[in-house]
């Protein structure tokens, strides 16, 4: 009897079995899920000022840079008292001074020709009055051309142009001297122009750098900014 029992059992077990391998799945389809919403974060914008930090290295330049050009020739004697690089000066202070001893003896070469033109001068107007008051006492008219020559009117011409020719180059040779002192610019710093008894000629170059502001130049990385 138990085992009649057992044997039902087992045949049921197995015809179980068969019927669930036999039938097809079932599936039973679903809407999808809603998206869920996304999690942003809320936060009040503000202006205000800011100030990075910024690393790197480079190089301070002025805003403004003059060229600075002897305009006569001579011997670099000295440079003024407390001219250092870097240094802001006056306007019109000296920087740098040129020998002026041949300079003072072409200014004074200049003022005896100039006197000694204007002597000239004196002498032949004196010549051309004598030659007036004999032409008078001569009492003949002539012509204009030949007038002019009896009075010394060339004469006189000729003195009068080298009196003026004397006095442009006294003039020069007193501006040359003048130029001997090389002065700066309005609020510019001050740069050493050369050595002691450097020679110099006309176009020798030195520097001044404008005292307002300057410019810094440098490479920076991102990392590098705060």
């Amino acid at each position: 009897m138990g085992a009649l029992v057992a044997l039902i059992i087992f045949i049921g077990t197995l015809a179980l079995a068969w019927w669930i391998i036999t039938q097809p799945p079932r599936i039973e389809r679903t809407p999808p899920p809603e998206p869920l919403p996304t999690m942003v974060d809320v936060v009040t914008v503000g202006t205000s000022a800011q100030a990075p930090n910024l690393y790197g290295f480079g190089r301070v330049e002025a805003e403004q840079e003059t060229m600075l050009a002897s305009r006569v020739a001579g011997q670099l004697e000295r440079f003024a008292d407390g001219v250092v690089p870097g240094q802001v000066v006056e306007q019109s202070a000296p920087l740098a001074f040129i020998d002026q001893a041949d300079l003072t003896l072409s200014l004074e070469d200049a003022e005896a020709q100039l006197a000694n033109a204007q002597a000239q001068l004196a002498l032949e107007q004196a010549e051309q009055q004598r030659a007036r008051s004999e032409y008078e006492s001569f009492g003949r008219q002539l012509s204009a051309e030949r007038r002019s020559l009896v009075l010394r009117e060339p004469q006189l011409r000729q003195a009068q142009s080298q009196v003026t020719q004397a006095r442009v180059a006294r003039d020069q040779a007193a501006l040359n001297v003048e130029r001997a002192t090389l002065t700066a610019l309005a609020g510019h710093g001050a740069r050493a122009l050369g050595r002691r008894r450097q020679l110099a000629k006309p176009g020798d170059r030195g520097r001044a750098f404008g005292g307002r502001g300057a410019v810094l130049g440098t490479r920076l990385a991102a990392r590098r900014v705060d």
